[in-house]
């Protein structure tokens, strides 16, 4: 049998388990010879093997797929965040509007409110910083 182009041969030793499953599958996997077969199943598992530091052992479908969810997220949040300081905006001026609160009132207020949500990170609710404004003792 002529050398295919580009080929050399190699003598190896299997197991005759292995070589079931080569002789069971090759033709599964579309391959024209065994050989063919196991130059595949070497790529694949040298690509296993490399996963940590090369990235193109993961399908281009896979890391485009997965690219365009954090996007589609990215834009949901995005969206959700402008929604939200619109409002923000609107509840702020209609209390501006609705009471006589002067700068220094307010920078005070910022700073109080900073430090809570240090504090707290965040995880604060209505009825803790009503009762905080009313001079109750809170627990935050």
């Amino acid at each position: 049998m002529p050398n295919p182009r580009g080929k050399k041969k190699s003598t190896m030793w299997f197991c005759p388990v292995t070589i079931d499953l080569i002789n069971n599958n090759y033709k599964k996997d579309g391959c024209r010879s065994r050989s063919q077969y196991i130059e595949r199943a070497v790529e694949y598992y040298t690509g296993h093997v490399n996963a940590e530091r090369d990235t193109s052992y993961l399908p281009n479908a896979i890391l485009s797929n997965l690219k365009a969810i954090v996007d589609m997220s990215d834009l949901h949040q995005n969206r959700t965040l402008f929604k939200l300081c619109v409002e923000l905006a609107m509840i702020e001026s209609i209390l501006v509007a609705t009471n006589n609160i002067d700068s220094d009132d307010i920078e005070r207020l910022r700073g109080d409110c900073i430090e809570v949500v240090k504090r707290t990170n965040g995880n604060i609710n209505f009825k803790k910083i009503a009762d905080w404004q009313n001079g109750k003792e809170v627990h935050f």
